[in-house]
């Protein structure tokens, strides 16, 4: 009888009722099970849109900051609510070309929990397909003082799908290899 019982489980977990069952059950002792979101929700999860929030970045490279919660709240979040992160970036034309004239593909963000053990290092922006390559002639040259650049922000505790539970981090950013400043905040009840 009880190798009934578990070829039903196993064909219910093949067919994926356990595992949905499962990651909806929420442990005793932890928050909700937080399900990390896909490279496709992620890209849905950023606007490239006109920031006032973002800082001005550097003549080339990126910069972030935090959007605090309400006024005077500093770096503090509560469990419920949106940790909105806002980013500049500016590439001149040689790293315009390296990034394939998309350079938001070239971000990325590491998130480290400094209260227990855990880092994350993901792309911001994930295109579905590169740019094709041009047909025949030489690639466009962009002459010494070209520069591009954007804005963004994104709510840290779905990009990352964050634990609804207190904790402290650290975020950084980088446009290929240069890193922004690092900022840390706390999740609090």
């Amino acid at each position: 009888m009880r190798s009934l019982g578990l070829w039903a489980l196993l064909s219910l977990a093949a067919c994926g009722g356990v595992e949905t069952r499962l990651a909806t059950e929420q442990p005793a002792d932890k928050g909700p099970v937080v399900m990390k979101p896909s490279v496709h929700e992620r890209n849905q999860l950023v606007d490239f849109g006109a920031n006032p929030d973002a800082p001005e970045p550097p003549d080339i490279g990126i910069a972030i900051a935090l959007v605090p919660e309400s006024q005077g709240s500093g770096t503090a979040y509560h469990v419920d609510r949106p940790i909105v992160l806002a980013g500049s970036y500016r590439v001149d034309g040689k790293l315009f070309q390296e990034y394939e004239q998309n350079p938001a593909a070239a971000i990325k963000l590491t998130l480290t929990r400094k209260d227990k053990p855990g880092v994350e290092s993901v792309p911001l922006y994930s295109p579905k397909s590169k740019i094709a390559p041009r047909g025949g002639g030489t690639p466009p040259v962009y002459g010494e003082g070209y520069r591009v650049g954007g804005q963004f922000k994104v709510d840290l505790r779905l990009f990352f799908g964050l634990p609804g539970e207190p904790g402290t981090y650290v975020v950084v950013a980088s446009l290929g290899l240069r890193p922004s400043q690092e900022l840390s905040f706390e999740i609090v009840r």
